[in-house]
């Protein structure tokens, strides 16, 4: 009999007592059974810690940890993975809702294709709150030079991918968990897919929730982009990716830097866009 391999469930969870109920339930409804629930609290003061208390009770399944104090949402992010001890791990967050069968599917893939270092499913965000939207299907497949440019060119529609089913020894050995910067899901996804393979199953679902870090009204601020760090918000990720890349495969930098860039020029056009919104609310208040 071959014994089926423990699949953890990492979810980080900060004052979502409107939404982690119904995520829990699709967590804890997965059809494939062997699985461990590790939840962070990341010190909430809603009902969120009750609403975690009550599922835990009733499954043994889950692990719940309440944090005394509020570590940030990098670190909570870490925190949950360090965990966890399955030989797969997948991060959930705690408005998002996956098909009962994300695990089986993406499971199946993963044990069946060796190259590939990760694998999720179709992902939309939730049309009532965000309008209707197609299924995500971005996927990094091909060789390096492909990969690089298929993140690079579509960083801004990653979520999916980072909400993938992993390989948890691989995804452990990231050198950069627990940092606070803007973009550290990118670098994660754009360090791991210059040597690993990502999928996207044909079927199954992943449905992404409005209330992440980057819809807050101070995103940039929660991503320790404050003070003069505003006039380069993703100096951090570039340096970083551009070391990386000169690390691992120097050959390909040069294919990497323009969408690098496109990335930095993509954010300096929304902040100018933002500024210079918050200028004219100013100046309407003074008048």
């Amino acid at each position: 009999m071959t014994l089926e391999p423990l699949v953890s469930i990492g979810i980080p969870v900060y004052n979502s007592d409107d939404t982690i109920a119904a995520c829990l339930r699709t967590v804890l409804n997965q059809t494939y059974r062997n699985i461990e629930v590790v939840i962070s609290d990341n010190c909430s003061t809603d009902k969120t810690a009750n609403i975690c208390k009550d599922f835990a009770a009733v499954d043994s399944r889950i692990s719940l940890v309440l944090q005394d104090k509020n570590i940030g949402p990098a670190a909570n992010f870490d925190y949950v993975l360090s965990k966890s001890t399955g030989a797969y791990f997948m991060w959930v967050a705690a408005d998002d809702i996956k098909s009962e069968n994300f695990v089986a599917l993406n499971l199946g893939f993963l044990e069946k294709n060796p190259d590939y270092l990760a694998s999720t499913c179709p992902n939309r965000f939730n049309e009532t709150e965000f309008g209707a939207h197609n299924w995500e299907m971005l996927a990094l497949k091909g060789g390096q030079k492909s990969r690089i440019i298929e993140f690079l060119g579509n960083a801004e529609r990653s979520h999916g991918l980072f909400y993938s089913l992993f390989r948890t020894n691989i995804l452990k050995s990231y050198p950069w968990f627990g940092i606070n910067f803007l973009a550290w899901d990118w670098l994660l996804l754009f360090y791991f897919s210059l040597n690993w393979k990502f999928n996207r199953t044909s079927t199954g679902s992943l449905v992404l929730g409005n209330n992440g870090q980057s819809t807050k009204a101070n995103a940039l601020a929660l991503s320790g982009v404050t003070g003069l760090r505003n006039v380069w918000p993703l100096s951090k990720f570039t340096i970083v990716a551009i070391r990386t890349l000169l690390r691992t495969c120097p050959e390909n930098i040069w294919i990497a830097t323009p969408g690098i860039w496109r990335l930095n020029a993509t954010l300096f056009r929304h902040q100018f866009f933002v500024m210079k919104h918050k200028l004219k609310y100013m100046r309407s208040r003074k008048s």
